[in-house]
């Protein structure tokens, strides 16, 4: 009996801290897409000087949130992030505005759906 509650309390907390990070991944994830959201508006009104300041500020965004999502995330998802923010800084720097939107396009992707990775949920387990 004394094995089966020491199982269950374990069960508990793993699901309570489940949640807890799926929390914060979550509501991260919400703030970053806020800012590519703005990027992509200020892409496709072709605003050089927006742009910048809303990539900049999306790094800026990312630096916080990437070492606390080290500890609950799988790096090689970190290190596409990773990827396609220095990827977004060039363009934006370059001026390649139409290469931006499907970079965007595929960051607002990995922000969106990371969250339901990281679950525990049947489909994720098996």
């Amino acid at each position: 009996m004394k094995s089966v509650a020491i199982i269950a309390v374990i069960i508990a907390l793993i699901w309570i801290l489940n949640g807890y990070s799926s929390q914060y991944i979550g509501n991260s994830s919400k703030e970053l897409l806020g800012y590519v959201d703005e990027a992509k508006k200020a892409v496709k009104a072709e605003d050089m000087y927006n742009t910048n300041v809303q990539i900049g500020m999306l790094r800026a965004e990312w630096e916080t949130a990437e070492s606390h999502w080290e500890a609950l995330v799988d790096h090689r998802e970190i290190d596409r992030i990773d990827t396609l923010m220095t990827h977004l800084e060039a363009m934006a720097g370059t001026g390649a505005l139409d290469d931006m939107l499907p970079e965007l396009e595929e960051l607002a992707f990995f922000l969106t759906h990371i969250d339901d990775k990281h679950k525990i949920w049947a489909e994720n387990i098996f």
